[in-house]
């Protein structure tokens, strides 16, 4: 048993989930989908399976070398989703956790709402 306080990874549960999890593989060929039609009509997505199920996607060579549209729209997609987190009020950072927490009780109530993975972490809001 980890000391208390300590995580510990579960390899065995970890393993299952990214190789036989059907909602891991259809976020990852959603993802590699959205990538390939910012590509542009030539560009194809390959799944596979190794240790987890993977998704490339595969576009001419030289519009890669010449202008990198692969690379391109994985960043515009990387990007837009990354906005769209912000967009529904999501907490990203502990520390803007603990700043709504002490200065802003209704945006804070809000964004724990929205945000599932700070929504359980105890308040520590110092009070005069």
């Amino acid at each position: 048993m980890p000391p208390r306080g300590k995580f510990k990874l579960n390899k065995g549960t970890a393993k299952h989930i990214l190789q036989d999890d059907d909602d891991v593989a259809e976020a990852v060929d959603d993802a590699a989908q959205e990538v390939a039609d910012r590509s542009g009509p030539t560009a194809t997505v390959d799944t596979y399976k190794t240790d987890r199920h993977v998704a490339g996607v595969t576009v001419a060579g030289a519009a890669q070398a010449r202008d990198g549209v692969a690379t391109r729209a994985a960043q515009a997609v990387s990007a837009e989703n990354a906005g769209n987190a912000r967009m529904r009020g999501g907490l990203r950072s502990r520390a803007q956790w603990r700043y709504l927490a002490a200065n802003d009780p209704a945006a804070f109530r809000q964004a724990t709402r929205a945000s599932v993975r700070y929504s359980a972490l105890p308040e520590r809001v110092q009070r005069d």
